[in-house]
């Protein structure tokens, strides 16, 4: 039993999951502390969005693992491993795994929507049915990234920009709406963007790393488009214009000069600068996997102590 856990704990790829987890926390942070109010219900909510959110991520690798088994004919990837491929879990267990979770994901991702419509008491109208339709959507895209066949928009060089959308404007933007049921300000916008690239280069890493054997597969990343030295190059662009948005976003917020954000916002700012020049001269594609943990492990506590600096404002 304990073992069966341990591979479907490994499946999961569970440091992936704090990207998941940090943005619906940090925009729930921001949304509390411009009200400055809190209950039950509203902790409910965020609670569900978190719920939702993870497993949505949880049904994408789920479905990364399954997808790139039934397509790969190498097995020399580099990162971590291919469960199923390895014949650890069978094809037949995490299909039937990838439909417990499509399920899971849909009823407490309605059950959030309904519940914030209920808090509210905003009556179902569009915008009801469209966060409806986005559920669908983003089960239908964790499902599709890479599965196989013509849907499959993550072997296509699109992978990037649906990771901006889901990790950056639905994960924060959208879950701002949920917790407030106001649109969301030029600042939460721009916040949603900055973390969304840093998003963006976690899978850049990724299919830096991977170049050659996803050119063995057929699959088109951005990283093995334009080659890698290229691809560095980008890496550094999607780095350097998070920090961008990152520091307009403290700047427009900033109404009391707390000089808090500013020290945190330098202090990462430097870190990711010298990430970049770790980058630039990497050339042991295994080293890669650990830049990526790390890079994920900043993008968690930066966006969330960021957030909770402004709850204690």
């Amino acid at each position: 039993m304990i073992k069966k856990l341990k591979k479907w704990i490994i499946a999961t790829r569970y440091h992936t999951l704090l990207l998941s987890f940090s943005g619906v926390t940090s925009s729930f942070i921001l949304s509390i502390s411009k009200f400055k109010k809190i209950n039950i219900d509203k902790i409910n909510i965020y609670i569900l969005c978190v719920v939702t959110s993870v497993l949505l991520q949880i049904l994408s690798n789920f479905s990364n693992d399954y997808g790139h088994t039934v397509k790969d004919k190498f097995n020399k990837r580099i990162g971590s491993i291919r469960l199923v491929k390895k014949s650890i879990i069978s094809k037949k267990e995490m299909k039937i795994m990838i439909y417990i979770i499509s399920v899971l994901s849909f009823f407490f991702g309605y059950y959030l929507i309904y519940k914030s419509f209920n808090f509210f008491f905003i009556k179902r109208n569009n915008i009801f049915y469209i966060y409806l339709f986005g559920l669908f959507l983003s089960i239908y895209c964790s499902i599709t990234y890479s599965i196989g066949g013509p849907l499959s928009y993550g072997d296509k060089a699109l992978g990037d920009l649906f990771v901006l959308i889901f990790f950056g404007i639905i994960s924060i933007s959208g879950s701002y709406f949920l917790y407030t049921f106001q649109v969301p300000s030029t600042d939460i916008f721009l916040f949603s963007l900055s973390i969304g690239l840093l998003n963006v280069a976690v899978l850049n890493l990724n299919n830096i790393r991977d170049i050659e054997s996803d050119c063995k597969c057929n699959k088109i990343t951005i990283a093995n488009f334009i080659g890698e030295k290229n691809a560095k190059v980008y890496h550094a662009l999607i780095i350097l214009f998070s920090i961008f948005f990152s520091g307009i976003f403290i700047l427009i917020r900033d109404n009391n000069n707390n000089i808090f954000q500013w020290i945190l916002f330098l202090v990462i700012s430097v870190y990711l600068i010298f990430h970049i020049r770790t980058i630039l001269t990497l050339k042991k594609k295994k080293l890669y996997t650990k830049e990526l943990i790390k890079l994920i492990y900043i993008i968690f506590i930066y966006s969330i102590s960021l957030s909770f600096s402004y709850y204690l404002l």
